[in-house]
């Protein structure tokens, strides 16, 4: 404690104790050598330690060892922690100045900056060299915040409090890609946590507003990195975070292309789709029965905006486009053996079919009545090959209605 009043005190014949936190980064970088230099002693007393060759020795050297090295751990570690939270102070007095006056205050306009940034780089690098010796959450985590406040240090240091752009996107996301090759080299489980937080805070560099560019851009690269963790991970949380992130990308211009384009399905499709995968990738999760169900809701709601826009615009491309989906519906349900997917994209298709022969506008009926003739020219056909390949249609009919009941 004398030591550390000494280090303290000696730089106040100098400087009046009213501008003591202009002192601030010097106290840091100090007691961060210290720390270094009360953590190499330890080591070397353990050195020494396990190095004792007599026997007879060792019963009260190992003792006296032991009591140092207990004393070493404890110094170098309370003292760390007391340059941390100088440094800590020392930048919180910066964003005060910053924030008041404007521009920054220095003790010696060429050093502080310099010794607050050296400090910093020990205190990262002891955590680092302590984190890979321990294998300790609490240390990886410390590490992460304390290279995050430099971080916001440096970006103080050059820009000041200018308003974020998109080059603190750049930064962060930069940030965060590293410590995923990071994690995928070490398959550090609190390494696996800070991926998967710090994407949230890109929250704080984008714009909140519909149809940006540099949001939907953010997005969309967190989703890629969230793809990426659970293609290496396995675990289902990185995947709803990507299609979170994918979705909120797209849902920020879902209103803009809802406004030109007049259809309600705009809003529908990207949140149905997304539901369609998530059942489709926990299909061995969920039981058969809640499985058809929630298939068949999904679809059924996309189905029904995609069946609302053709009878409220009547446009023959909606028209269309709504017998693609069910015709994709259809031969997606056949290709996955899926019977919510077969039987919802039968159901609809006939229900366009039928609403359309009934309720054809007036301005379109030639359009229209072309596209109904051809379908029914294909199915025309189609019975017409039926028959002539009857039996050996009703019997692989029979084997596929069997087999019907093994779907999911």
């Amino acid at each position: 404690m004398m030591f550390l009043v000494l280090l303290h005190g000696w730089s106040l014949l100098w400087v009046p104790f009213e501008q003591v936190e202009l002192l601030l980064p010097w106290y840091a970088l100090q007691l961060a050598l210290v720390a270094w230099l009360f953590l190499w002693l330890r080591d070397h007393f353990q050195r020494d330690e396990k190095g004792q060759e007599s026997a007879e020795s060792e019963s009260t050297s190992d003792a006296r060892c032991k009591e140092v090295c207990w004393l070493l751990s404890w110094a170098w570690s309370g003292i760390a922690a007391l340059a941390v939270l100088e440094w800590a102070l020392h930048e919180f007095y910066l964003f005060t100045f910053l924030a008041t006056v404007g521009h920054p205050r220095w003790l010696s306009s060429s050093g502080d900056a310099a010794a607050a940034l050296f400090a910093a780089g020990l205190l990262l690098a002891l955590g680092i060299r302590q984190a890979w010796r321990a294998q300790q959450a609490e240390w990886i985590y410390g590490v992460a915040v304390l290279g995050g406040a430099t971080g916001v240090y440096i970006r103080l240091l050059l820009v000041g409090l200018a308003p974020v752009s998109v080059w603190d996107t750049a930064a962060l996301m930069s940030a965060t890609y590293a410590l995923f090759v990071l994690q995928w080299l070490t398959r550090s489980e609190p390494l696996f946590h800070v991926v998967l937080v710090l994407p949230f805070l890109t929250l704080l560099t984008i714009p909140l507003q519909f149809a940006s560019p540099h949001a939907t851009g953010t997005l969309m690269i967190v989703g890629a990195l969230y793809l990426l963790t659970y293609r290496e991970t396995r675990r289902s949380v990185p995947l709803y975070l990507a299609l979170l992130a994918f979705n909120a990308a797209i849902y920020l211009w879902v209103p803009g292309w809802a406004d030109h384009s007049q259809l309600f399905q705009v809003y529908v499709v990207p949140a149905a789709l997304s539901v369609l995968l998530l059942l489709q990738l926990h299909r061995q999760e969920l039981k058969p029965q809640v499985l058809n169900s929630a298939r068949l809701a999904a679809t059924s709601i996309l189905y029904v905006s995609a069946t609302m826009d053709v009878f409220l615009r009547g446009d023959l491309t909606i028209f269309m486009v709504a017998l693609a989906m069910s015709l994709a519906g259809i031969i997606l349900g056949i290709a996955l053996r899926t019977r919510a997917f077969l039987y919802g994209g039968v159901t609809f298709l006939l229900l366009n079919i039928l609403g359309q022969l009934i309720l054809l506008f007036p301005e379109q009926r030639l359009g229209k009545a072309i596209v109904l003739l051809v379908l029914g020219a294909v199915i025309t056909g189609g019975m017409i090959w039926f028959n002539l390949q009857r039996e050996l249609i009703l019997q692989r009919l029979r084997i596929f209605r069997a087999d019907l009941e093994t779907w999911a």
